[in-house]
């Protein structure tokens, strides 16, 4: 009887419970999106880092950002190799995460070439932000006191197949997500993003769009994006995440909104996928809502799945640099470090830095890198010391003295054979010496030096400059004193959905490059006008659209003429009967000495290869000009500069530039006059 009871009650109860859970389910499906899930392994060393010290130490930076918990299981995938000289009883190495020691083990016997050690990182030492994965070797071949140092046959290296895993889970969505879930956190495989544009986009939308895109390539993922294309019309054509570009009348027609004001809306889509609408009353009111879009401080104060931003936007706050980088001259705060570098440990430890040639910069031989530095006053003076080295050749050394352990300075001029480089890798190598020592030991707390931000680079102006070349491509571009880069885009009349996603593509890969904030301006080709094109110029257009590349064939060494017909430079040895086969990219200069990079295609098609080619390996552009074939094959042309530098007299055609005729003669005369002087002096000391 009660279980008859029972099932009455159930039977009834049930419906109840359904209807309760639709309803409970509606209402979470338009406030309260379901959390999100995902897996990661990260490369965290992207090279092989070679351990020489018998004592050293490495680590991986990887980001946990706001809003995402880390699950497990968590794993360093260690992958190493060491010298089968190193004694196990005497060597180990130990994981660390975030300073914390996590596992530990001895150096066996080595049986093969590489090794691999799974280490299990507890979660809950994780930490949103930045955390730190180090792997710490004591590695001895030889026992005794410090007979290890400066053996090459003692030595371990970390792989670069070595990756951190871990699940992440994400707070649902919101506008203040942004830029997820159209751009992932660590991995462009996982970008599967499509931007819908109306019909006949201008030039207005095009630019904001590549704004978008190079600030989303400021987040340097590794790897090719599994999808990022621009199309034109109805989104829904593909699945993937979309970022839909249109009119607010249109797109939200009951809604009473103000007049000109931009709006934000991120909604849903079946299969996981999510679409974020950016609405405004034309390309001018869009634009502003894509410009919100590159400001991360302003995006934290978005709530919601919909905003509707103020016009005017609240200002930005950029910073203004001092304009030492236009004169050349640089701090270490100039190039990235905001503090000291500090180089800590016994016996052989370096710094390294990479300082770029500013774009167009004719350098000069006075040139010089001053060193400002200090160190422990417990190093061994007669064997203490700190040397330069400029693109891995030793230039000029100092004592670690007690006179310059306080404040020491090290000039050092820039050699002539490395005037004429794109940059200049920057190496200071210290040696600390504490006398005999157990070099099991690092000493970090009494062998030491610092590198101070203080230390400065003088690119002086002269006569030497850096041919243009595809080489430096894409980092080659001035800065203005705001430390904003403006780029100029030339596109054909009408792009078609395939040359705006190559477009897109290529904006994406120049953010990737560059740290500066990158302002787009579009104009079209045919038209083009270099006075209202500022900073560096960028073209896209088919190989033989003679029409299109008119305005710019003089600054080029290729240019399509119709009829199947090129005009090419005299320094290049090519047919030009087969030029149409290949694609051409050029580096040219406009005027203001100002770069025009030259993007001609057979297809938009091979265009995206190119680009998802160096996404995954970096560029493959070389010289002045490069040729590619249908099968990938590169050939890069160079056109051989005249001799740089300056000659002992050129001062004087310096000085009389600009007089013409009259000013060749004066400085031809004043040239014999000095050498007759010259001649005379020594003439009166010989006896």
């Amino acid at each position: 009887m009660s279980n008859t009871i029972t099932k009455k009650v159930s039977y009834r109860i049930f419906p109840l419970l359904l209807l309760f859970m639709f309803f409970a389910s509606c209402q979470l499906g338009e406030t309260a999106p379901v959390p999100v899930s995902d897996k990661y392994a990260l490369q965290i060393f992207t090279e092989d880092t070679v351990f020489r010290n018998p004592n050293s130490s490495v680590a991986g930076y990887f980001e946990i950002y706001s809003g995402s918990s880390v699950t497990e299981p968590a794993v360093l995938d260690l992958w190493y190799s060491y010298s089968p000289t190193v004694r196990s009883d005497i060597s180990s190495m130990t994981i660390s995460l975030n300073g914390v020691p996590v596992a530990s083990r001895s150096l066996a016997v080595q049986q093969t070439a590489t090794h691999n050690w799974q280490v299990v990182l507890p979660v809950k030492q994780f930490k949103i932000g930045f955390n730190e994965v180090s792997v710490s070797v004591i590695h001895r071949s030889i026992d005794g006191l410090c007979r290890d140092i400066d053996n090459d046959a003692n030595w371990f290296i970390i792989r670069p197949e070595t990756k951190v895993s871990f699940g992440i889970t994400r707070s649902p969505y919101t506008l203040t997500s942004y830029p997820r879930p159209f751009l992932d956190d660590y991995l462009a495989a996982k970008i599967n993003t499509v931007f819908y544009l109306p019909t006949d986009p201008d030039q207005i939308t095009i630019a904001s769009l590549l704004n978008i895109a190079t600030n989303w390539g400021t987040r340097k993922l590794s790897g090719v994006p599994q999808r990022l294309e621009a199309r034109i019309g109805e989104p829904g054509q593909v699945s993937a995440n979309e970022v839909v570009l249109g009119l607010t009348n249109k797109w939200l027609p009951n809604q009473k909104l103000p007049n000109d004001a931009p709006v934000l809306t991120l909604s849903e889509l079946p299969n996981g996928y999510s679409r974020l609408l950016i609405t405004g009353d034309n390309s001018n009111s869009m634009a502003k809502a894509m410009n919100a879009l590159g400001r991360p401080q302003l995006i934290k104060t978005f709530s919601g799945q919909q905003i509707v931003l103020s016009s005017p936007l609240p200002a930005n706050a950029n910073t203004v640099n001092t304009g030492k980088r236009k004169k050349g001259l640089y701090t270490l705060v100039d190039l990235g470090h905001q503090e000291d570098i500090t180089v800590a440990g016994a016996f052989h430890q370096e710094a390294a830095l990479v300082i770029p040639r500013p774009p167009n910069y004719k350098i000069g031989d006075s040139s010089y890198i001053e060193l400002h530095f200090r160190h422990s006053k417990l190093l061994d003076p007669k064997k203490s010391a700190v040397t330069v080295y400029i693109n891995d050749i030793p230039i000029r050394s100092s004592a670690l003295l007690a006179e310059n352990a306080e404040k020491g300075i090290l000039k050092v001029p820039i050699p002539a054979s490395e005037l004429n480089k794109a940059s200049w890798r920057v190496r200071f190598g210290f040696y600390h010496d504490l006398g005999i020592i157990d070099c099991s030991k690092r000493y970090d707390e009494v062998a030491w030096s610092v590198i101070e931000k203080e230390t400065t680079i003088l690119l002086a102006h002269g006569g030497i400059e850096r041919v243009p070349s595809l080489e430096d491509f894409p980092n080659n571009f001035f800065e203005e004193l705001n430390e904003i880069v403006n780029l100029t885009m030339l596109l054909p009349e009408k792009p078609s959905q395939e040359e705006l996603s190559a477009a897109l593509k290529l904006a994406y890969f120049i953010g990737q490059h560059n740290n500066s904030k990158i302002v787009w301006q579009v104009q079209t080709m045919s038209t083009f006008d270099a006075k209202k094109a500022p900073g560096t110029v960028i073209a896209l257009g088919r190989n033989n659209d003679a029409s299109q590349w008119s305005a710019l064939k003089q600054y080029l060494p290729v240019s399509p003429e119709g009829n199947g017909s090129y005009h090419i430079a005299p320094w290049l040895e090519v047919m030009s009967s087969a030029m149409s086969t290949f694609d051409i990219y050029q580096v040219g200069k406009i005027a203001d000495d100002r770069l025009l990079y030259a993007f001609m295609y057979s297809s938009p098609n091979r265009m995206n290869n190119l680009l998802n080619f160096a996404l995954a390996n970096g560029s493959a552009l070389n010289g002045q000009v490069t040729l590619v074939d249908a099968h990938g094959n590169h050939t890069a042309f160079k056109q051989q500069p005249n001799a740089s530098g300056k000659s002992s007299f050129e001062w004087l055609t310096t000085l009389f530039s600009g007089s013409g005729v009259i000013g060749t003669y004066v400085a031809v005369f004043s040239a014999v006059l000095v050498a007759t002087l010259a001649l005379m002096f020594f003439m009166r000391k010989r006896p």
